[in-house]
C-alpha cells in the first residue's frame, strides 16, 4: 500500500529492483527535457526532486534489510547521474542521504513525546555513576536477539555511534 516491497523473507531486493528500473524510466525522462532545452540547474532540480525522492522513501523502513548488492544498486543510480551531468557532483551519496533522514526521524521520535514511534522507545536509562562513551540519546539499549532486529530501525538507532 505504501510503495514498499518487502518478501516473504524479509528481502528488499525486489523493491531496490522496482525503484532503480522506475528511476531509470525518471532519467530518460529527465534526459529528454534536457535535450530540449532544460536548463542544467532546472536539470538537477528535477533529478533531485525525483529521482532521489524515489530511492530514498520510506528508507527508514527498508535500508537496515537491503543487502550490500541491494545498497551498491542505489548507489549506482546517484553515480550514473551525476556522470551524465544530470545531478550536481556534490551530492551526497546514498547511504549518506539515508543516513541524515534516520537521524532526523529518530530526533523527532526521542523528542516528540506524541510521535507514534514514541512508544516503541525502550525505557530512559538510570543515570550512572560514569558513562564511557557519550550517546546521543538517554535510552536503555536494547538487547540484539538476532540480526533481524539489528536491521530492525529503532535498534539501529539506538546502537549507532555507541562502540
Amino acid at each position: 500500500m505504501l510503495g514498499v516491497t518487502i518478501s516473504d523473507k524479509l528481502s528488499v531486493s525486489d523493491h531496490v529492483q522496482n525503484i532503480v528500473s522506475s528511476c531509470a524510466l525518471s532519467v530518460h525522462a529527465i534526459r529528454t527535457l534536457r535535450a530540449h532545452g532544460m536548463c542544467q540547474e532546472d536539470t538537477q532540480t528535477v533529478f533531485r526532486c525525483v529521482v532521489v525522492a524515489k530511492l530514498t522513501y520510506a528508507s527508514n523502513a527498508w535500508w537496515g534489510f537491503a543487502t550490500a548488492a541491494d545498497r551498491q544498486r542505489v548507489e549506482a543510480v546517484i553515480r550514473r547521474g551525476v556522470r551524465s551531468g544530470l545531478c550536481s557532483s556534490n551530492i551526497l551519496t546514498a547511504a549518506e542521504l539515508i543516513e541524515d533522514t534516520d537521524d532526523n526521524l529518530f530526533e523527532r521520535i526521542l523528542w516528540d513525546k506524541n510521535h507514534i514511534l514514541h512508544a516503541l522507545l525502550p525505557d530512559r536509562r538510570r543515570s550512572l555513576e560514569y558513562e564511557l562513551r557519550p550517546r546521543s540519546h538517554d535510552r536503555e539499549l536494547a538487547p540484539k536477539v538476532n540480526s533481524l532486529t539489528e536491521s530492525n530501525f529503532l535498534i539501529r538507532q539506538l546502537y549507532k555511534n555507541c562502540y
